[in-house]
């Protein structure tokens, strides 16, 4: 009877503890805190997230550098690259379309069902800081999660990683990228204080080499902040504006950069092309692309080895980093992913 009582009083203590232990936890995931987001919004999170939905492609292309084990909805069926870099279970996910941009596609109904603890934007402010506080403000009302905004820029990249590490409390995984976005930032502002004569390029990012990104605009952000001098100015507003082949033949065009093998081949093979400073100098080049080109499409985490990248192109005589290692060195730490040898072949273009 004694040991049967003694049975009985540890089993009920065992319970008790899984109990209590089960209670804690229960606690602990419905924790919550207040994160501010780049908009100035206060909003209520939970404390441990684990489930992150992107709005849109800059979102997602940072939260596949940071952690792709936590989104759980894709903006746009992944690419065979895509699915190579993160696995099947990725590449199987709902596709929940975009929120911003002129390919706008939300599908609300297969975000709530993915139920994510939190939608992330990330990128510039659409429209103005009002409109934009309004537009989250009613999405997240509309599907009953978190809405929030992180801004990010190319001189304040590290920022983006920090920011996003403070809202998904891995704030030392934030650190760790932030620190080695910042060096690359700090390296592009070495190189262009050390410029005395900035190369003049084009950047063109259609088909026919005709689509002229403009002076200011993000999309070139990571050749001018090296110190190259885009000579198509702001005439041309935004965007992928046609610009003539005459009128091209007006600029100084030392260096020719673009993101289609079609549009490289048009400027290099074309007869037409060929009294351009930039062709007759063999300075030609197409971005070369590892999941993503090197300084666009999108212009989020891939402009970070963008830098490298354009200052061993615009600038060799001053460039003092290797673009091959800094390039493996980035893909371990932001996609715990080793470079083929046919990607170094890529990069190395």
């Amino acid at each position: 009877m004694k040991k049967l009582t003694l049975i009985i009083t540890v089993l009920l203590l065992s319970v008790t503890v899984l109990f209590a232990q089960g209670a804690a936890e229960a606690a602990k995931a419905e924790e919550t805190f207040v994160f501010t987001d780049d908009l100035g919004r206060e909003v209520t999170l939970p404390v441990n997230i684990d489930r992150v939905a992107p709005s849109g492609s800059m979102a997602s292309a940072f939260l596949l550098a940071f952690d792709s084990d936590l989104i759980i909805g894709v903006t746009t069926r992944p690419s065979a690259v895509e699915t190579e870099f993160f696995g099947s279970d990725y590449a199987s996910l709902p596709v929940l379309g975009t929120f911003y941009g002129k390919k706008a596609n939300l599908n609300r109904e297969a975000l709530i069902v993915a139920s994510p603890q939190v939608v992330i934007d990330v990128g510039e402010i659409k429209g103005s800081t009002a409109d934009m506080i309004s537009d989250l403000d009613k999405l997240s009302s509309d599907i009953g999660i978190p809405v929030i905004f992180i801004e990010s820029h190319l001189n304040g990249i590290a920022d983006t990683f920090s920011r996003m590490g403070e809202a998904l409390h891995r704030e030392e995984r934030g650190n760790e990228l932030a620190a080695f976005a910042q060096e690359a930032v700090n390296y592009a502002h070495t190189i262009a204080g050390q410029v005395t004569d900035s190369t003049d390029f084009y950047y063109a990012t259609n088909l026919d080499g005709l689509g002229a990104i403009p002076r200011g605009n993000f999309h070139a952000e990571v050749l001018e902040t090296v110190g190259g001098n885009n000579v198509v100015d702001t005439t041309i507003s935004s965007g992928n504006n046609q610009i003539s082949l005459e009128e091209l033949y007006k600029l100084n065009v030392e260096m020719i950069f673009v993101l289609e093998d079609s549009a490289y081949n048009v400027i290099t093979t074309k007869s037409e092309w060929a009294y351009l400073p930039a062709v007759q100098a063999n300075k030609v080049y197409r971005v070369p692309e590892v999941l993503f080109p090197m300084i666009d499409a999108p212009p989020a985490v891939n402009r970070i080895i963008g830098i490298y990248y354009a200052a061993s192109k615009l600038y060799p005589e001053l460039n003092t980093e290797d673009f091959l290692s800094k390039a493996e060195e980035f893909y371990s730490l932001y996609y715990g992913h080793t470079l083929t040898e046919a990607e170094k072949r890529e990069l190395s273009r």
